[in-house]
């Protein structure tokens, strides 16, 4: 189960809380839930992961299980997330508002990592998204409730314009020590350690082929062809 402190607590507005998140896989650019036609298209090209977004009344792109060549015991579903308080941007459970993550091109991971920290309290990020993440059932919002297989866990997550509605790179976390818990297709459950591989964390995303993110990308893309071998 999620082992975030407050997941047991009271939820906010009424709301349900939700510490368990999908996976996008190692795609960031055009990843979030938005109804516009343009990013809507942007974001179904060559899909790496299983959970992407997709306009009102839409159906031909949603994902099956005939879809995952790589393998159910290879491709992450969900894993979790240590939600935090709305009005304190935690760099453990919460998503920085941060737009390095794009080059002027294409979207790459790395620099979200240099994303400023609030001087009085190293522990949040100076500027917070706008984001329910982990706090809002049934929301389907990349920021909210998905992640990416870019940067390992337990590391920075960055939303580009700081939206609720933002593309970025969102990682899963947890307070367990040194990992986070996720569920593969084939409803195996596996401890994913934060110093999984991680490749190329400057490198741009790819719409096809194998993850330029390492092991931790191989896992989140459902037809990249890469053989995953990871033992925790």
């Amino acid at each position: 189960m999620p082992s975030a402190q407050n997941a047991d607590g009271t939820a906010i507005s009424g709301i349900s809380k939700c510490h368990y998140v999908f996976s996008t896989g190692d795609a960031m650019w055009h990843n979030a839930r938005n109804d516009s036609q343009e990013a809507s298209k942007y974001a179904r090209i060559d899909p790496r992961g299983p959970f992407i977004p997709r306009l009102n009344g839409e159906r031909n792109s949603i994902r099956r299980f005939r879809d995952i060549l790589d393998g159910t015991s290879n491709t992450i579903a969900m894993s979790e997330v240590a939600a935090t308080p709305r009005d304190q941007a935690f760099v453990k459970g919460d998503v920085a508002s941060f737009n390095g993550m794009y080059d002027g091109t294409s979207a790459l991971p790395g620099p979200c990592l240099t994303a400023p920290l609030d001087p009085n309290n190293p522990r949040q990020y100076q500027n917070g998204a706008d984001c329910w993440r982990g706090l809002i059932l049934g929301d389907g919002r990349t920021v909210n409730n998905r992640f990416t297989t870019t940067l390992p866990p337990n590391s920075y997550s960055c939303a580009y314009g700081g939206g609720n509605d933002s593309w970025g790179t969102y990682s899963p976390t947890s307070e367990h020590q040194g990992g986070v818990q996720t569920l593969m297709f084939d409803g195996a459950v596996r401890f994913i350690t934060d110093s999984i591989d991680s490749g190329d964390l400057n490198a741009r995303q790819v719409t096809s082929g194998e993850s330029p993110y390492g092991i931790w990308g191989a896992m989140g893309s459902m037809d990249g062809k890469e053989t995953v071998s990871y033992d925790g």
